[in-house]
């Protein structure tokens, strides 16, 4: 007796074919993809912060920074909000596109308090003005007697892990990049340094500008939020023997 296998056969081919790979809708070109970060209240699938222009002035006296973060921002078609991360900041106004607008702050947790600022898809600018608190636990300051030359307060920042939301409202999470520019009001006779390209002499004004990295190649400036870092103090610079560059140190420290 001769068998037939053309059915089983055929039943195959469609099994096969059912459980073949579903098509898969391609990414949209040029539209990066953020995975949540548990230690972050940032939103970035819904806006994200892409620039910062940071304008602050040092009160070594009162052991406060009080500030203005200008942020340039990219949103979602169907945004509503962005988010920030603070903790120990006091947050005294917010604007979107130059429109002063209303804010909610969360609740005080480990992870600090969010920032949630209402946004309309297509908002360019959030600008927060703020100052930093007492429990801004980023902000290092000394005394004199605990500097090696005992004669001038010390200020450094330390972000790590999840501290810059201390003395910066932002998006505090390591995937979320951006470039920024400062200006930075310090007291006569120190010097402030950040993580950027940095002065070689003292202002007279204790005025200091970091520029954006568009205009320093070598130093492009696109950080995450821990390498914003802030150093003023009683320092000078000294140009390396037979270097192209040089060392900031303490006056009084060899």
């Amino acid at each position: 007796m001769q068998l037939s296998y053309t059915a089983p056969v055929a039943a195959l081919v469609l099994l096969l074919a059912a459980c073949g790979s579903p098509t898969e809708k391609p990414a949209e070109a040029n539209q990066p993809i953020y995975t949540m970060d548990p230690h972050s209240h940032a939103r970035p699938q819904e806006a994200r912060i892409t620039h910062l222009d940071l304008d602050i002035t040092v009160d070594m006296q009162a052991e406060r920074i009080n500030g203005m973060a200008r942020y340039q921002v990219a949103t979602a078609p169907d945004a509503k909000r962005i988010v920030f991360d603070t903790e120990a900041l006091r947050i005294e106004d917010v604007t979107v596109d130059g429109r002063q607008t209303d804010f909610t702050q969360g609740d005080s947790t480990f992870l600090g308090r969010s920032l949630e600022v209402p946004i309309a898809p297509g908002a360019k600018e959030v600008t927060i003005a703020y100052s930093t608190t007492e429990g801004s636990r980023a902000l290092q300051w000394l005394k004199p007697q605990q500097t090696a030359g005992k004669e001038q307060l010390f200020l450094f920042t330390q972000g790590q892990a999840i501290l810059t939301r201390t003395w910066i409202p932002v998006q505090d999470s390591p995937g979320i990049r951006f470039t920024y520019n400062a200006k930075v009001q310090a007291p006569a006779g120190l010097m402030a340094v950040m993580s950027a390209e940095n002065p070689t002499a003292k202002s007279a004004d204790g005025q200091y500008s970091f520029p954006n990295g568009a205009a320093h190649p070598r130093i492009p400036h696109c950080f995450g939020r821990w390498r914003s870092g802030l150093c003023a103090d009683r320092r000078a610079y000294r140009r390396l023997r037979r270097a192209r560059h040089g060392e900031h140190s303490r006056m009084g420290v060899r």
